[in-house]
């Protein structure tokens, strides 16, 4: 090999070595340096569901308003009930309830457990059992913003783990309980209609116990 191909050679070679330099064939990275952190990753409709159950829900109980004296109200006045009581969302006609009382099972179906509040002897509110559907238990108390989901589908999706949380929470308890029993409740109601409502009203319970 003469001096002119050798010096050839050695430039090759030399730029060779600083194009691997600057860009290596080869990029050595941590075990699991490309996988999402955890913490990082957006909580998931039944995650928020949980922890709004567990953290404001159980906590906003003693907010809630007796249903003995908000049932009272509705047979009186509607509007006015819906006006000192109710909750609206949007530009929708129907309300929301918060309530908590104490009453007496007088018959156990399978929609739910009906309950006299007054002491007639007749059902004023039906605590479902389920299936549960709608978005009471969400929207009832102002407590879960659209700010808190990542949108509305998710905060649709929020109220549909809510009312499963109801059904295994709570709807087991309710169907062991018979009539005469007396029980504590906080539930959460949606009244549409425009008239005021007939007993027994359709609640969705939250929390109940046997007393």
């Amino acid at each position: 090999m003469n001096r002119a191909a050798a010096y050839r050679w050695t430039f090759i070679a030399a730029a060779a070595a600083l194009g691997c330099w600057f860009v290596p064939l080869v990029h050595v990275r941590p075990l699991g340096a490309n996988e999402p952190d955890p913490a990082d990753q957006p909580a998931t409709a039944a995650e928020l569901a949980e922890q709004f159950w567990s953290g404001p829900l159980a906590g906003s109980h003693d907010r809630a308003h007796p249903a003995d004296e908000v049932l009272s109200a509705l047979a009186d006045n509607l509007d006015a009930a819906k006006d000192e009581y109710g909750r609206t969302v949007g530009v929708s006609r129907a309300f929301l309830l918060y309530l908590r009382g104490e009453g007496t099972v007088t018959a156990v179906e399978r929609k739910g457990v009906l309950i006299d509040i007054d002491g007639d002897s007749e059902a004023d509110l039906l605590l479902e059992t389920g299936p549960i559907f709608g978005a009471a238990v969400r929207d009832a108390t102002g407590l879960l913003t659209s700010a808190e989901v990542s949108d509305s589908q998710q905060l649709n999706d929020v109220a549909n783990e809510l009312n499963l949380l109801v059904e295994s929470n709570v709807a087991p308890g309710l169907r062991t309980m018979a009539p005469d029993q007396s029980l504590r409740f906080v539930a959460c109601v949606e009244i549409k209609s425009r008239g005021a409502p007939k007993p027994p009203i359709a609640a969705v319970p939250i929390h109940a116990e046997a007393l």
